[in-house]
Parts: C-alpha cells; structure tokens; sequence
C-alpha cells in the first residue's frame, strides 16, 4: 500500500502447506537468520488455537526485510491478508494507523519490544472493525502482491 505510513522495512508474508523447514538452508544461504520459536500474539477475547498462531520467521542480515512464514488458511495467515486488504478498502482506518506507528516508531525506536507491545493491541481494534467488514462484504482474500 503506497500510501501507509511505514518503517523502512519490507515485510513478506509467504504461505506454505506445512511449517517444515526444508527450504531453512535456502534462506539462510541468501542473506536471512531464522529465529525460532516465533509466534503470532492471539486478540484479546479471541479463542484461537496455538497452532493457528505458528509460523516461521527470518530477517534479512544487512537490509531491512523480514519472511513471515504461515500455513495457508490458518487464523494468522488470514489475519494479515484481511489486515491489509481492509486498510486498503478503509482510508480512514489506514491513516489513523498510520500515525500511530509513526509516533510508535519516534517514542519507540530502540525498543522494539515496547513498539510491538502497543502496535499488536491497536492492530486487534482495527481488526474488529475488519472482521465485520469481512462478514457484510463476503470478503475472501485478495491475489497476491508478487
């Protein structure tokens, strides 16, 4: 989305059929660190499964790129693509967000542990607001952004 307000980071999200690692040597052969035992936050109120939450996860060595790796069809891989396809549909929700990592960024740049700690919770408020746009639209996920 050309028009978000955005660190200077290229997040990937990439969806596999299973969580294995075979291809964890490919990346890592081009320039990524895995980090292990990564796994989305669950929404507040939310009943969700852990294994709907697992994903793998790898930052690029010497740029500012980051893979998340999730099973297509779970709740997390879900949960971004109807994260980014609502901010898309809703300018007033993209903006709001927007500011709010821009301030989040400024207070919290050396911390990512607090920046996530407060982005995670506004992104679960923006997603109730997703989740009914979902239903009323009969939203399904979008192609892709390759």
């Amino acid at each position: 989305m050309p028009e978000l307000v955005a660190k200077d980071i290229i997040d990937v999200q990439v969806g596999v059929a299973d969580l294995s690692l075979r291809w964890k040597q490919r990346m890592e052969a081009n320039g990524f660190e895995y980090f292990e035992h990564y796994r989305d936050h669950c929404p507040p109120g939310m009943d969700v499964l852990a294994e709907q939450l697992d994903k793998r996860f790898f930052r690029a060595r010497g740029r500012a790129a980051n893979v998340h790796i999730r099973v297509q069809g779970r709740f997390n891989y879900r949960y971004a693509l109807l994260f980014r396809d609502y901010l898309r549909t809703h300018a007033d929700a993209a903006n709001a967000y927007g500011a709010v990592k821009k301030e989040l960024a400024r207070h919290f740049r050396d911390d990512p542990d607090s920046y996530y700690g407060l982005k995670d919770p506004i992104c679960d408020c923006l997603m109730s607001g997703a989740l009914e746009w979902a239903g009323s639209s009969n939203w399904i996920p979008g192609p892709s952004d390759a």
